[in-house]
């Protein structure tokens, strides 16, 4: 006995029968799917607008490590923020700060920023801060993971180069270094003053004409 044929557009083709099998609609599917993808799409967005809006972000120095290319090849650098206090960032905010004879060590698994001068707050009370205490400087764990195999070589360390105000935030440019040898310092000092020599004469030449 023949089965009877349905009419057209009411049986159920094989992507309907697949749907059924599954209890799952197609249409949900696909609804569903963009929903998942919105939300990781969303944070790429918001990741790029934050790094945008970093970038326009008013940059002001507060102290610098003026020795530090000329002691040391820096190898890679990175930005930290930093703990501070309340005080602290008063002091700054003032525009009193130093760096130049700190340095930078992992303890633990963490970074610290050590000798750094922020002079006590002018208006503190009791509470005020010690002007030369450890600060905790941070970054993120992975690379923070890296710096640490890097320092274990002989010669590698973590060399504090510039402290500044990020917008509202006080951030340390931190990099890893090597110690350059006094010769290598001679040879850089040469550099520097042949390169100061020929701008001289570049400018003498020019006004010349």
């Amino acid at each position: 006995m023949r089965l009877p044929i349905p009419p057209p557009g009411q049986g159920e083709g094989p992507q309907k029968v697949r749907s059924a099998a599954s209890g799952v609609n197609p249409r949900d599917a696909a609804i569903r799917l963009q929903q998942g993808l919105e939300p990781r799409l969303g944070g790429m967005l918001e990741r790029a607008a934050m790094a945008d809006d970093k970038d326009k972000l008013e940059r002001r120095l507060l102290a610098e490590n003026r020795r530090a290319r000329h002691d040391f090849e820096l190898l890679e650098t990175l930005e930290c923020g930093i703990e501070l206090r309340g005080t602290e960032v008063k002091s700054l905010r003032q525009g009193h700060a130093s760096i130049a004879e700190s340095f930078a060590l992992l303890r633990s698994g963490e970074l610290w920023l050590v000798n750094a001068h922020i002079p006590e707050y002018s208006h503190g009370n009791i509470q005020n801060h010690l002007p030369s205490r450890d600060r905790r400087l941070l970054a993120h764990k992975r690379e923070l993971r890296r710096w640490d195999e890097a320092v274990r070589d002989k010669g590698i360390t973590i060399v504090p180069l510039a402290l500044y105000f990020l917008g509202s935030r006080v951030k340390l440019q931190v990099a890893l270094a090597r110690g350059r040898k006094q010769h290598d310092k001679r040879e850089r000092e040469r550099e520097k003053s042949d390169r100061r020599e020929m701008d001289r004469a570049l400018s003498r030449k020019r006004e010349a004409h």
